[in-house]
């Protein structure tokens, strides 16, 4: 329903008027061409979160399968390639990766999953000692909590991600210790995810 907010959606609901806000305030007085500042930066806030996955990416390729920085970036440079190269067939265009139907779609999809996706490689990269840093530091243990906010928040198809992670996580730390029964009150215990 138009002018309703959806509790799970809360990161399009906030992002796509900020986004719109910059755009108006800040690219139009030199643009001077509304559409085109909204565009400007919407294409801005994509570049950036994509710019963000493709760090992450390249971050956990090295932590997980400890390569040199060359083969590391083209490993990466490839899985970048491939979200416009899959599925391609002759000339036609190809409707998957970070192709969407219009912004309101690159809003509720696409930059969710890319939000989901790099607080997966950011959580899965991160040692312990990165971690005491972050929640020692206030400011950035706070960024860390409305990201997660905003992640669980987004969109109902995207969060999957996040949440799937985070059941296999505390699953494979419970096996590991070797526990065959499963408890509520042990998997507690892995309170972070």
């Amino acid at each position: 329903m138009w002018g309703v907010f959806n509790p799970s959606k809360a990161l399009p609901e906030t992002l796509e008027p900020l986004v719109g806000y910059f755009g108006a305030f800040v690219i139009y007085p030199f643009s001077h061409n509304y559409i085109a500042s909204l565009s400007i930066a919407s294409v801005l806030l994509i570049s950036i979160i994509i710019t963000i996955l493709m760090i992450l990416t390249y971050n956990f390729i090295r932590k997980h399968y400890k390569l040199n920085k060359l083969i590391a970036l083209s490993l990466e440079l490839f899985f970048y390639l491939s979200f416009f190269l899959i599925l391609k067939k002759g000339n036609e265009a190809s409707y998957f990766g970070f192709w969407c139907q219009d912004l309101n779609c690159y809003f509720n999809y696409l930059i969710p999953g890319c939000l989901n996706a790099c607080l997966l490689l950011y959580l899965d990269t991160t040692d312990s000692e990165s971690y005491q840093f972050t929640t020692s530091h206030p400011n950035y243990f706070m960024i860390l909590i409305v990201t997660i906010y905003f992640a669980m928040f987004s969109s109902i198809q995207m969060n999957i991600i996040l949440a799937s992670y985070s059941i296999a996580t505390l699953l494979f730390n419970h096996l590991k210790k070797g526990n065959i029964t499963l408890q509520i009150k042990q998997l507690m215990n892995g309170l972070l995810f």
